[in-house]
């Protein structure tokens, strides 16, 4: 996988990612528990370091 293609998956998986998060509190409701919500944002921030990881090597 190029860098371009690598970036670009990153960047896709963070989109979604980040759709998660949102869901869980969409309208207010909170759709998911503390420890589930603490997960997706670690997994998340690993995305995040993961691409920044990626601009910094390019």
């Amino acid at each position: 996988m190029n860098d371009y293609e690598t970036k670009n998956r990153l960047i896709k998986a963070i989109a979604v990612q980040t759709g998660t998060l949102l869901e869980h509190f969409q309208w207010g409701k909170q759709g998911a528990s503390d420890a589930e919500v603490l997960e997706e944002a670690n997994r998340l921030s690993a995305l995040v370091d993961e691409l920044c990881q990626c601009f910094r090597e390019s």
